[in-house]
């Protein structure tokens, strides 16, 4: 059976501000270790070598360097276990499943994480953006939507290399992937995403 990697702990852990230390310590050293995740359909089990990719994706929160991985490929937490964490630790757990390789694992940690207002989740959040399944960003919309687009403002604005990259990168799977169905990118969900977040950007103070 595939451990995680101590290497690879400390990298999760590290995905999160150091005042949450604790915590991500805690949720990662139960997450579950296997050699094998269940496909995007759920049809099959597919054999993994490394549980976390390699690439990470850097960024600065509130003025601190936080790394988040690229992907992961671990099945997911017993429930039971699930609901013995504390409400903080499963908004970390939550946070940590939405760099899962499967799409509908992404989506349905990004509900869990609908109406959180830590400013930790922001980072996982604006990383979404740049996800080629469709069904996720109209749900990131809603998410966008509901909270406000002000603090992921104030979060892109200290992070403008990697916003450009983010957003290029939703522009290229909208090109790839989506144009036959929104000819024009305006109506394309990412697309208004960013809109609403340059919008909001630009009215910071």
């Amino acid at each position: 059976m595939a451990q995680i990697k101590d290497n690879d702990k400390d990298r999760l852990i590290k995905a999160f501000p150091a005042s949450l230390r604790e915590d991500a310590a805690y949720v990662v050293n139960i997450l579950p270790p296997g050699k094998t995740v269940w496909s995007h359909d759920g049809s099959r089990q597919i054999t993994v070598q490394s549980l976390i990719s390699e690439d990470a994706i850097q960024v600065f929160l509130d003025n601190e360097m936080i790394s988040l991985p690229y992907r992961i490929y671990m099945n997911e937490l017993n429930v039971e276990v699930l609901e013995q964490l504390t409400i903080h630790q499963q908004i970390i757990l939550h946070c940590i499943y939405t760099r899962h390789f499967n799409g509908h694992i992404r989506e349905a940690s990004l509900a869990k994480l609908y109406g959180a207002t830590d400013g930790f989740v922001i980072p996982f959040i604006v990383q979404l953006l740049a996800d080629q399944v469709l069904e996720i960003l109209i749900a990131l919309q809603r998410h966008v939507t509901g909270h406000g687009a002000n603090d992921y403002a104030v979060f892109t604005r200290n992070n403008p290399k990697y916003w450009q990259q983010t957003q290029d990168r939703m522009v290229s799977y909208w090109n790839a992937y989506y144009r036959p169905r929104y000819p024009k990118i305006g109506p394309y969900p990412g697309k208004q995403i960013a809109h609403m977040i340059n919008l909001a950007e630009m009215l910071l103070k």
